[in-house]
């Protein structure tokens, strides 16, 4: 199913559906353990899944083009 689901996705859904923990923290300029934290409450939430080690993804449906739109349009600083 999930082969299935990647395979029609478009560019975009697949560059969300495996966000690097170790870039976003460096985009941030904060430290790993900085984004760590915040990695475990999304976790928790169920905004975001592992995908692998040192990758997530967002699991909350259209969470990821929700935000990608507001960075887009210059909602996120």
């Amino acid at each position: 199913m999930a082969d299935n689901t990647m395979k029609d996705a478009s560019d975009r859904e697949r560059a969300l559906s495996y966000l690097d923990m170790a870039n976003i923290a460096d985009r941030m300029g904060k430290s790993r353990a900085y984004a760590g934290t915040y990695r475990k409450r999304m976790l928790r939430q169920g905004i975001i899944g592992e995908r692998r080690r040192g990758y997530v993804g967002f699991d909350l449906p259209l969470f990821g083009e929700f935000l990608a739109q507001k960075d887009a349009d210059g909602g996120l600083t």
